[in-house]
């Protein structure tokens, strides 16, 4: 483990480190700011170069990004820089920065996701992009050099939070058995001196990643955690009680697997941090809002996860249900002849609009089908035709479909994201809406879409990154509101379908703002 000497001079001891303090999103806007800013720089590695004669981890990156959403919905600016970005000099000269730019008031969060190895010397290091063992002391960065770093800066709200390493697969369990490269908690707590660190596994102990969840487990419930789980009395997310809810959270799932992990937290000045204030809302279920601009009101809706169904309408075979992504929105569960519709219950105003989500396809039967759509309407809440009419077909609206099922006298292909007009969902004839997709909405990952319409063209973007694009996948000018009749209120959800063949469609999030004009 790292901190303890092994014969093996370039190690493999972390698959996954993680470190989190406050950083700025962009650095010449901390001169400005107001005091009491919170900001991250999350830094993930899933693919080293052959050179360095380290391994791929699976969801080192996929942690990071993960990481990234959850404090920007808890109110954090970050910066994300992954794989062949994350060089030494860059890290570097970045933490050197926040003693000059960071205030007494500020929160700083540094995340590292990665491999980590104890060089020659005996100190330990992140193995940055393009490291090998020839070039351990020029291209890895001490861990020390980052804490004397971070201890430079002016603020004291500081937390590191420590994810060991994934190394080796357990191919009869389908989960991979992580290493523990943990420092002891003796040296840690002599250097971190008001550094407030979670690790993710005692010394010496096993930290492990889940394909079901997706994600390395102590990361997945530190996500569920600043989502609103980890809430103290007061309504705040502090340090002490997310290491709590964490501690609690991975004992169960141990439990209930088999498996024993055991994090534990260092908080050696023990002053009270704050992560997320008790006026921030990330609890789950939806949030509301009107966003007012001059005489326009535009609305907003925001589901971090489904809680409850309080504000939707379902139709069909949609449900709220329970599963390792939390509370979900599931629109067909994997069964055959199924359709589902979820809608918000109240209509928003007509206006341009952005929307974002994030959903998962899975447990396919019979190759998987049919896909689901994104929907806007002026008429009472529906549901449309089951199979490969995804509960879409006959309802007069705007629909963006992810489609999993090729039928030839509708679609080119079995994987594709498509705009249809009108409840058609015919994409045969005209292959301009559309955008081929690969690999398959079905293969069980989570899969993010991005929809965005100001008022004359409408963008559809999708990836599996849940880094927005630069580029759309497919663009189109189009008139909405004479689509819709003329409509000065609309009704926006979801709509999906299963037929001969069959998979579960759920939501995981979903946000939703009307642009005022």
């Amino acid at each position: 483990m790292i901190g303890h000497k092994q014969q093996d001079y370039f190690r493999h001891g972390w698959s996954w480190l993680l470190i989190v303090l406050v950083i700025s999103w962009c650095w010449t806007e901390l001169a400005i700011a107001q005091e009491g800013r919170k900001y991250a720089l999350v830094v993930g590695i899933s693919d080293y170069n052959n050179a360095s004669g380290l391994g791929r981890l699976k969801y080192a990156r996929a942690d990071a990004e993960a990481l990234t959403q959850a404090l920007r919905r808890a109110g954090y600016k970050v910066q994300l820089v992954v794989d062949h970005g994350v060089v030494k000099n860059f890290l570097v000269k970045t933490l050197r920065q926040l003693a000059s730019f960071l205030r007494p008031d500020d929160t700083f969060v540094f995340a590292y996701s990665g491999h980590g190895f104890e060089g020659a010397d005996g100190r330990d290091y992140l193995a940055l992009y393009g490291v090998t063992s020839e070039t351990v002391s020029s291209e890895g960065l001490p861990v020390d050099e980052v804490l004397d770093l971070l201890r430079k800066t002016r603020t004291s709200q500081l937390l590191v939070l420590l994810d060991a390493c994934r190394d080796g697969m357990d191919l009869q369990n389908r989960t991979t058995l992580v290493k523990s490269a943990t420092f002891s908690r003796q040296w840690f707590s002599k250097n971190t001196r008001g550094i407030k660190v979670l690790f993710a596994t005692q010394p010496g102990g096993v930290s492990w990643e889940d394909d079901k969840l997706q994600h390395g487990v102590f990361t997945h419930f530190l996500l569920r955690g600043l989502e609103g789980k980890a809430k103290d009395g007061t309504g705040a997310i502090t340090f002490n009680s997310l290491a709590s809810y964490v501690d609690r959270a991975i004992s169960d799932w141990g439990w209930e697997n088999n498996k024993l992990q055991t994090p534990y937290s260092v908080n050696s000045d023990n002053v009270p941090l704050v992560l997320v204030s008790n006026n921030m809302e990330v609890e789950a279920g939806t949030k509301v809002v009107s966003v007012s601009d001059g005489d326009t009101i535009a609305n907003a809706v925001q589901f971090d996860n489904f809680g409850n169904s309080n504000n939707l309408i379902l139709d069909g075979k949609a449900a709220i249900v329970q599963t390792y992504d939390g509370s979900v929105l599931r629109l067909t569960p994997a069964i055959g002849g199924a359709a589902g519709s979820a809608f918000i219950s109240t209509p928003t105003p007509y206006t341009g609009f952005s929307t974002a989500f994030r959903f998962r396809i899975s447990q396919p039967g019979n190759d998987g089908a049919d896909g689901l759509v994104f929907v806007i309407h002026a008429d009472k809440h529906t549901v449309g035709g089951a199979g490969g009419y995804m509960g879409y077909s006959g309802i007069h609206s705007l629909g963006i479909e992810w489609d999993t099922w090729y039928n030839p006298e509708f679609d080119p292909d079995s994987n594709h994201i498509g705009i249809n007009i009108a409840g058609s969902v015919a994409h045969a004839a005209n292959q301009h809406y559309i955008d081929h997709i690969t690999p398959d909405f079905s293969n069980g990952q989570v899969w993010y879409g991005w929809i965005d319409y100001n008022g004359h063209t409408l963008e559809v973007r999708t990836n599996q990154t849940g880094i927005r694009p630069n580029a759309a996948n497919i663009t189109r000018d189009m008139d909405l509101r004479n689509l819709l009749g003329g409509a000065t209120q609309i009704y926006v959800g979801f709509t999906a379908g299963t037929g001969g063949a069959w998979e579960n469609h759920d939501i995981l999030s979903w946000s939703y703002k009307g642009l005022a004009h």
